[in-house]
């Protein structure tokens, strides 16, 4: 079949989720990292949505264009912010 394509269509597919104690150590350790890191994030989203609720901060996104990033770290390395 040189030079022709050959096209397959999935009739039915069935698939459940591996139970969490039955993955590889590696996918375990992977799986945990990913959830502890989404907690992390909705903790640190709970808590800046606090603050801009209490405090009311003035934003000037403008001022920002200014500020020079990323900053050098004291050993004259660059440090990224991390997304």
């Amino acid at each position: 079949m040189h030079g022709q394509w050959l096209v397959y269509r999935v009739i039915s597919k069935n698939q459940s989720a591996i139970p969490f104690a039955q993955l590889a150590p590696g996918q375990r350790q992977l799986v945990q990292g990913r959830f502890d890191e989404r907690r992390r994030d909705e903790a640190l989203h709970r808590v800046t949505d606090h603050l801009m609720k209490s405090l009311k901060p003035e934003l000037h996104p403008e001022r920002l264009k200014r500020v020079p990033w990323p900053v050098d770290s004291p050993h004259g390395t660059r440090r990224l912010r991390s997304s």
